[in-house]
């Protein structure tokens, strides 16, 4: 019976063992899942940093859509707001350049109020 019952704790004990060491494995699965998910972003701000940024950065340019604004609202068009813009909309260009032409044009009729 002592013995018995000494097998039925070395079980249990291994099965403790087991749910801790899950445990453990889900949190680290969960770290590399974050690990990915930067890199993924990363990769992702390298795709987003070439064609698309220089054509809403292109935007600024004299002759076209904001190359009439002041030095001051161009000022807040910077590759990385282009950037931010193209994650928010999912690499899409032409949302992505239509809130970048809102957002500075706001800017030039508030400028007052930023300064």
């Amino acid at each position: 019976w002592l013995v018995a019952l000494k097998v039925a704790r070395v079980v249990l004990l291994g099965r403790e063992a087991k749910q801790s060491n899950a445990a453990k494995l889900d949190g680290q699965l969960k770290k590399t899942s974050c690990a990915s998910s930067r890199v993924t972003r990363a990769l992702t701000d390298v795709d987003m940093s070439s064609a698309a940024v220089r054509q809403m950065m292109a935007l600024l340019e004299p002759g076209q859509t904001l190359g009439n604004l002041s030095d001051f609202a161009k000022g807040f068009g910077t590759e990385d707001f282009c950037k931010r813009l193209l994650r928010k909309h999912n690499g899409d260009v032409k949302k992505a350049s239509e809130q970048f032409t809102q957002a500075l044009g706001w800017r030039q009729a508030h400028k007052e109020v930023l300064t």
